[in-house]
């Protein structure tokens, strides 16, 4: 995507975060100035979706994700679970007869998890 909002802008603009997810589905960022994120939204280029950004516990490792409200999660689970103090979610993979399954948990009983996890001793090292 190539657009110029000219030299001023490049120079001087108020800079923004544009995170976007790539056709690998790799999730990347790029600081653009507001002028260009704005123009490029007025174009049809890109468009804002609704995010959420998830902090999961799973047996392979932690991983902070962003997932899309409506799409990867519904509204009324997102009002039920986000934390009211940074506004994000918190989750936990656990296997279930070998199928993962998903579980949103508060953020206080999350932390008391992964201290507990990380406790924990492997098996297999």
């Amino acid at each position: 995507m190539q657009f110029s909002t000219g030299v001023l802008d490049f120079l001087f603009g108020k800079r923004v975060i544009f995170e976007w997810t790539d056709s690998s589905g790799k999730q990347q960022k790029r600081k653009v100035t507001e002028r260009w994120f704005q123009a490029m939204k007025q174009e049809g280029q890109i468009s804002e979706l609704p995010t959420i950004q998830f902090h999961m516990l799973h047996p392979a490792g932690d991983q902070d994700i962003t997932w899309i409200i409506g799409e990867d999660i519904d509204q009324e689970s997102v009002d039920k679970f986000r934390d009211t103090e940074i506004g994000d979610l918190f989750a936990m993979t656990c296997y279930k007869e070998g199928k993962p399954e998903t579980f949103l948990l508060e953020r206080s009983m999350w932390e008391s998890t992964k201290k507990k996890m990380e406790g924990a001793t492997s098996l297999n090292g």
